[in-house]
């Protein structure tokens, strides 16, 4: 497999790739799978960079605002607004996001040099290792709550790909009768074992149902003994 250099429009751009290093153009080289404008390396780095400062860019402007958004009550103290900028919770994001970024830039084009060729393989063994190895820079929540937004996208993409290929009618109603499924599954959960459902729903169908403690469950079993009891009244066994 041969590596493309730069198209000649490209070369009219900036990049301090290029400037650094005219003499080396094993550095600027790209495969012949890969759509990115400029070489792999520079493409790895550049865009590992944007995630980094985007991701931290966004934490920290949305902690600012809650920390203005409190002005009224309290004065702003310097330090305290220094340490939004410090916070290392601000980098956890942007870390994770990153690190993500360039494991999965950095497996894919390496795969594709070292198989020189390009199929499913490729996106997907280095989506798995990436996944896992950028996970160990979350905390316990932030884990749950991305692999649950992930376990979403994974049953969309697949619907989307059935529909597609026609294997399932599209309809309407589809994502109605998943989640009323879905919702089933939840609230049979909640009402009949404690601490199945993650605190968050949990207090949630404790503000719906109003419920304290286990009341939920004592009215559900004495529901379902009273049920039985009628069935067994209107149809006695013989």
């Amino acid at each position: 497999m041969e590596f493309s250099e730069f198209p000649e429009k490209q070369d009219k751009k900036t990049s301090i790739f290029q400037f650094l290093t005219p003499h080396c153009p094993s550095i600027h080289s790209r495969t012949e799978f890969c759509s990115h404008d400029h070489g792999c390396l520079e493409n790895i780095l550049v865009n590992t960079v944007k995630c980094f400062f985007y991701g931290y860019s966004a934490k920290t402007v949305i902690n600012l605002i809650l920390y203005l958004s409190k002005f009224a009550k309290n004065k702003i103290k310097f330090k305290d607004l220094i340490g939004i900028f410090t916070n290392k919770d601000n980098f956890q994001l942007p870390v994770f996001i990153s690190t993500l970024t360039f494991l999965l830039k950095s497996l894919i084009c390496l795969s594709r040099r070292i198989r020189k060729k390009e199929d499913w393989k490729t996106p997907a063994y280095a989506g798995a290792v990436a996944g896992y190895l950028s996970l160990f820079f979350l905390n316990k929540k932030a884990k749950g709550f991305l692999c649950v937004f992930a376990l979403t996208r994974a049953f969309d993409c697949i619907y989307n790909s059935l529909v597609k290929h026609k294997k399932i009618p599209d309809s309407k109603w589809n994502y109605h009768i998943l989640y009323c499924f879905m919702l089933s599954f939840i609230v049979f959960f909640y009402s009949s074992e404690k601490g199945i459902v993650p605190p968050s729903i949990e207090r949630f169908f404790d503000y719906v149902f109003i419920v304290k403690d286990d009341l939920i469950i004592k009215h559900v079993h004495l529901a379902i003994r009273k049920q039985n009891l009628l069935k067994s009244a209107l149809f006695p066994k013989s």
